[in-house]
């Protein structure tokens, strides 16, 4: 006899509300697990990473996360091939168990102070764990959703993943405002990794009792072709602005709001939870927009250049909040890039793949630019601020960043415009 919930899903296994949650469900606790993580960095660096300075703490700290992109890949590539082969749902389903227990083990972790330099190493090993997982995820959720959905809303349904992460963002935010208040116990900074090891627990059960039309088990192509190759190398840069931007505003912005504006730890938070939740109300117009007009690589494309003209711009309005007018154009010139950028990547990038191959393409891709431009953001924002002592340095980063993914769009574009004219 099947329990209410299966009668649940078995009447409505067509409704959109019911793709959203099969493809979303994983989707939102990898990503409150991953970045939980992220966002909690500058409570843990002190804790595991003992140095003479808060900078340097900070450093080792994001070093850390960082880490986790590198391997980011080789989880891609384990987890696009698996979901290629025998479908979407084993992939996401050993994903999320995946980073599940990763978060349970930092949760159970001892500091330092208790064990020496065993912790820090046993942290990057978590770490590691998440990133590789994390590889898997994001691509396949994106892809069941974009698939399953009418073309004619290909970008609204692949923005409503990055919707999802958005909010993922903005409750691991409050959870981490929460439980890094002074007025909590010492192992408070535990309990946020506990919630999202129960949470994954939670994800993997509701995800197994949903609709999961699975592509057929015969055999795929076991390489990428070549024209999924070059198409790899621009989705890299493509992928990674995309990445770079959400780490630069969620994450990265906490430490530099604490270092150059005088705000504390609630404070910081609390305007990186406007941010996500400002940009998470404006994916679905530009997404829509996009499907409306046909226009979505060329939003991306314009997008980028803004980014790369204005970059300076927003950080600089970031260094002076009591000038409320240079601080609310920053934030509305974050969210405005920010939501009309980093909405429309999942459907531009599926459209370049053949189904055969299309989560492999895609989720390396991806991993490939959030590894090594995207993720490794925050370490080298806060590395330039080591070097050079103005406040602006890194956002030249992200100019320069913007300016070559705008190139990439703007030769991809012509090219696609050339094939179908």
């Amino acid at each position: 006899m099947l329990n209410p919930v299966d009668n649940i899903v078995n009447k409505n296994k067509n409704h959109p509300l019911t793709l959203y949650i099969a493809s979303t469900v994983g989707t939102f606790v990898e990503f409150y697990d991953l970045i939980i993580f992220a966002v909690m960095t500058p409570i843990l660096s002190p804790l595991f990473f003992q140095s003479e300075t808060l900078l340097t703490s900070h450093l080792k700290g994001y070093a850390t996360f960082a880490m986790g992109y590198l391997i980011r890949p080789l989880g891609a590539l384990y987890f696009g091939r698996l979901g290629d082969r025998v479908g979407r749902a084993a992939a996401l389903q050993r994903a999320l168990i995946l980073m599940g227990g990763a978060s349970l083990g930092i949760a159970c972790l001892p500091t330092t102070q208790h064990i020496g330099i065993m912790a820090p190493a046993l942290l990057l090993f978590l770490r590691l764990v998440q990133g590789f997982s994390a590889g898997g995820e994001y691509s396949g959720g994106a892809l069941f959703l974009i698939e399953n959905t009418s073309p004619h809303r290909a970008y609204r349904s692949g923005a409503l993943v990055c919707m999802t992460v958005l909010l993922s963002v903005s409750v691991s935010s409050q959870v981490a405002k929460f439980f890094s208040s002074s007025q909590m116990p010492p192992y408070a900074w535990r309990i946020p990794f506990f919630i999202g090891f129960g949470a994954a627990l939670l994800g993997a059960w509701i995800r197994r009792r949903f609709p999961q039309n699975e592509p057929s088990k015969s055999s795929q192509p076991a390489l990428l072709s070549a024209v999924d190759k070059r198409h790899i190398l621009s989705l890299i840069l493509i992928s990674g602005l995309g990445v770079m931007l959400y780490y630069t505003f969620t994450t990265y912005l906490v430490s530099f709001l604490m270092r150059h504006s005088g705000w504390d730890k609630g404070q910081a938070y609390g305007l990186t939870t406007v941010i996500s939740l400002s940009t998470f109300c404006l994916m679905y117009i530009g997404a829509s927009l996009a499907d409306r007009f046909s226009m979505g690589p060329r939003i991306m494309e314009y997008s980028a250049l803004l980014i790369a003209c204005m970059a300076p711009l927003l950080f600089w309005g970031f260094t002076t909040p009591s000038n409320s007018l240079f601080f609310t154009a920053s934030l509305t010139g974050t969210v405005l890039l920010f939501a009309f950028y980093g909405g429309l990547n999942n459907t531009y990038s599926s459209s370049l793949f053949e189904k055969a191959t299309r989560y492999r393409g895609m989720a390396l891709s991806y991993s490939l630019g959030a590894s090594l431009i995207g993720g490794t953001a925050p370490l080298t924002y806060t590395y330039l601020e080591s070097q050079f002592p103005h406040p602006l340095i890194p956002s030249l980063w992200l100019s320069a960043m913007a300016f070559i993914c705008w190139i990439a769009l703007n030769q991809l574009n012509a090219k696609k415009q050339k094939t179908n004219p």
